[in-house]
Order: C-alpha cells, then structure tokens, then sequence
C-alpha cells in the first residue's frame, strides 16, 4: 500500500499523498477487511441462529408434551432402590426357566 503511495508521491503533490495516507489509517477495519465487512456478519448469523432455532424447537416440543400429558416439566427424585424394587416387581423372577434355542449347527445334538 505503501508502495504504491509513494509511487504515487512522485506525479501528486505531498499535501495530497499525505491526506491519502491519513484516510487509509483512519478507515475503520470494518471497510478495510472483506472478512470482517461481510463473512464475519454471516458467520455470527448462523451461530446465533442455530441457537435460537433450537431454542424455539424445543419450547414448541415442550408445549405439544404439556398438552399430551406425556411429560411434565416438574421432575421427581430419582432413588435407585426404589426403582430396582419397582423393575423386580414387574419380573416374575421364581418363574424363569433358562430354555436353550436350537441353532441351525446345533441339529446334530438333540
């Protein structure tokens, strides 16, 4: 950029060389840098609106839930005995019996 200031210098006369010289300086870098004029805005949209998609996403989930009555949004404790005698009610663990499958390689035993 220089370079091609003091080029310049040579057929322009030094008051208009140095206004040239303080008007890049004083540019702000949002004009100077393509990246920040124009990538970085459209890299901060997308962010911002994958974040807020999932946001509304998840609120309209949250509603369809409530009005279902699949889910509510108050949450119980968790106790892991409890659960474990809940799952051990449900089995009908005295009537298991452990029956083996006959696989196809297994026709020569019977």
């Amino acid at each position: 950029m220089f370079n091609a200031l003091t080029k310049l210098s040579e057929n322009v006369p030094a008051y208009e060389v140095q206004s040239v010289r303080i008007e890049t300086m004083t540019r702000s870098p949002w004009t100077r840098n393509p990246f920040m004029r124009s990538g970085l805005p459209v890299l901060i949209f997308c962010v911002a609106g994958s974040f807020g998609l999932g946001q509304l996403v998840q609120g309209k989930k949250d509603i369809e839930d409530l009005k279902s009555g699949k889910r509510s949004l108050t949450t119980r404790e968790f106790d892991l005995e409890e659960d474990y005698k809940r799952t051990l009610n449900k089995l009908n663990v005295d009537e298991y019996e452990v029956i083996r499958i006959k696989r196809p390689e297994d026709e020569t035993e019977t």
